[in-house]
Order: structure tokens, then sequence, then C-alpha cells
């Protein structure tokens, strides 16, 4: 089993390389709060995404800038993450043994 804890933001920050990509992937946890309908865990990374006023968008709605992209958000909100951590491990695939 994984020793992996959750880290706080204001504790430290995952590495990055500024790519959309996902390399750099950890878990992110942004907390239910008011105003907001988006909350829980998720797989995201530290890296900018910029405003969009709605026109380079599918649905030519005005999106938030955000200082994290994490997969699966919409961000008409903003997303406040507090805390992250590696992502475990993948399984082993069958039939290899260590």
């Amino acid at each position: 089993m994984s020793n992996a804890q959750w880290v706080s933001v204001k504790d430290e920050l995952p590495d990055t390389d500024g790519k959309n990509t996902h390399d750099y992937d950890v878990l992110v946890y942004v907390p239910k709060r008011e105003g907001c309908s988006q909350h829980g865990i998720y797989i995201g990374k530290l890296n900018n995404i910029p405003a969009d006023d709605g026109s380079k968008n599918f649905w030519g709605i005005k999106t938030k800038a955000s200082e994290w992209t994490i997969w699966g958000w919409g961000y008409i909100e903003h997303p406040i993450v507090t805390h992250w951590m590696p992502l475990p491990e993948p399984p082993e695939k069958e039939g290899e043994n260590t």
C-alpha cells in the first residue's frame, strides 16, 4: 500500500512541466463551498488555464482562469484546490510478478 498523504497547497505545490498533458498528474481536492456546485476529488495538475470569453470553446460560455488544470472540471466556476497527493502506482499487468 502507498503511504501517500494529502499535502496542503499552503505547505507545498506539486511539480509541473507547464504543459497540458497528463505528465505530473496528481489527485486534487476541491472542498464544497457556497456558490460552487462542483467539489470533490479530481485528477489534475498545477498548470494555468486562461480565462475564455466564450469565443474559444464549444459552448460559447465564459470561463474563469485557474492555476490548475483539472480533468473533468467545468471552468464556469473557479476551482479552489486546497490539497493534493501523488497518484498511486498503476496495478501490475496480469502474469507479472515482482
